[in-house]
């Protein structure tokens, strides 16, 4: 019978002595040593105890001693990333746009080659293949997609036409124009998609200039034309049935976020300081508003920010460099915000969260879920599910090459530390990280409470030892 002793002297360390003995059960658990009725002693002050007996006397241990971390919550799959790879015949790469509110399908532009060259081209990624979107008839054979709707079914973008520049609904591997707004030149140009696949938004021109278009059940209007002063801008998001529209508009010589829904425009006033600001997303039920306010004339200083009922909530940004950092996109309850920052080394994919704040991916990724990401730089994160879970975004991979990229911040099951899909020994490890550094703790939280305690002990190593 294999025994794990630690001896007691007056100088005893009970955390170390706890931190010994999982060690030592973890080594044993791994190797099928341990069996009902074995023991480890802790100098005069235990008896031999069974297995059962132990883990509550080392459950009891952590709770006098130990304080817990805050962890992140459950999903109902293991954390993951992969790159999305490109089109056929692809020479650049290919970056990602947005990502569908069931976190499925990603859409974005790759070049590929074909006759005449090589062009570029929007994509749907689902369920692990590239498909081109193709483009409009009568043009150059180039587009380029904005936007998702949330089953990944339909998708927004621009194409060139026998019309010129034009913007484009595509459902289910057909592609159609949606025209522009009349009274300027022929354009239009689709930069998202509303949810359920009815409604796009974009840029378009009229007399007077820039105009923030909505399309919808074939009718294209100019939202700012609500506004009672002259107002051009671009229409960046709408919500899930389209029906509330945002983005950036000029008015009386300033450059600021709107929100439009029923005839009505909203201009978001900037903090103070701020000389530029515009929307890039909103959530799936209009309420909640994300993206990035200038401080300078030359975009070098920015912030991103959340609006919500009135109140701009400025995000900061990430640590190191100057002050940088830009909103693209935003969870269904507004609680994961994601986008681009710009730490000392450079561009950086970053996660925001009320309880985390701002984070970059690439640290949440390895450090609280063990994903191994080794050789890619993740430079911008483009979209987020309605869950929160799941984020497409752009990077450099290992090649030197950019290439879209989705990665799921989730756990299979709790006390999964190394995100093996299992709960076993080789987790223990895992649980001594996140107990004495606070780290990787992401997927320890067994009583569901978004947290990791000390009430998630007892169970994590009833279940190692099953």
């Amino acid at each position: 019978m294999t025994l794990c002793v630690a001896t007691q002297s007056t100088s005893f360390d009970i955390n170390r002595h706890f931190l010994f003995c999982l060690e030592c059960i973890s080594s044993r658990i791994r190797s099928n040593s341990i069996q009902a009725g074995s023991s480890f002693h802790e100098g005069a002050a235990m008896n031999q105890l069974t297995s059962k007996t132990c883990v509550v006397r080392l459950a009891s241990i952590l709770v006098l001693t130990l304080s817990g971390h805050v962890g992140l919550a459950l999903a109902d799959q293991p954390a993951s990333f992969q790159g999305l790879g490109a089109l056929p015949g692809s020479q650049f790469g290919s970056f990602a746009r947005a990502i569908s509110e069931d976190g499925t399908a990603v859409t974005g532009n790759s070049d590929q080659s074909g006759i005449g060259g090589s062009f570029f081209m929007a994509y749907r990624w689902q369920a692990g293949v590239m498909v081109p979107l193709d483009d409009l008839l009568g043009g150059s054979n180039t587009s380029e997609s904005g936007g998702i709707s949330a089953d990944g079914s339909a998708a927004g973008g621009m194409s060139f036409s026998v019309n010129g520049t034009e913007a484009f609904r595509w459902v289910n591997g057909v592609m159609e124009g949606v025209g522009d707004v009349p009274g300027g030149p022929v354009y239009s140009h689709g930069f998202n998609i509303s949810g359920d696949g009815s409604t796009v938004v974009g840029l378009s021109l009229d007399a007077a200039g820039d105009a923030a278009f909505r399309w919808k059940n074939g009718v294209m209007i100019d939202v700012l034309d609500d506004f009672p002063l002259p107002a051009g801008g671009v229409a960046r998001a709408c919500s899930h049935d389209g029906n509330v529209v945002v983005g950036m508009m000029s008015a009386q010589g300033m450059t600021r976020p709107f929100r439009w829904e029923n005839g009505i425009v909203l201009p978001i006033d900037l903090p103070p300081g701020a000389v530029w600001g515009g929307a890039m997303s909103v959530s799936p039920d209009g309420n909640i508003i994300v993206g990035t306010i200038t401080y300078d004339p030359d975009p070098a200083v920015t912030e991103a920010f959340r609006w919500e009922a009135g109140v701009m909530t400025l995000l900061g940004d990430l640590p190191g460099g100057s002050l940088y950092s830009g909103a693209d996109d935003v969870s269904a309850d507004g609680n994961t915000i994601v986008g681009t920052g710009r730490p000392a080394t450079g561009l950086a994919a970053f996660i925001w969260t009320p309880a985390e704040g701002m984070r970059a991916i690439t640290d949440v990724l390895v450090n609280d879920y063990g994903v191994n990401i080794s050789g890619w730089r993740l430079d911008s994160a483009n979209g987020v599910s309605a869950d929160g879970k799941t984020i497409a975004g752009t990077g450099l991979n290992p090649a030197g090459r950019q290439e879209a990229w989705i990665a799921h911040i989730g756990c299979a099951r709790p006390g999964d530390y190394n995100n093996d899909g299992d709960c076993d020994g080789d987790d223990i490890a895992g649980l001594v990280r996140c107990l004495t550094q606070g780290l990787g703790c992401a997927c320890g939280d067994f009583t569901f409470d978004s947290a990791v305690t000390l009430d998630d002990v007892g169970p994590f190593i009833e279940s190692v030892l099953e």
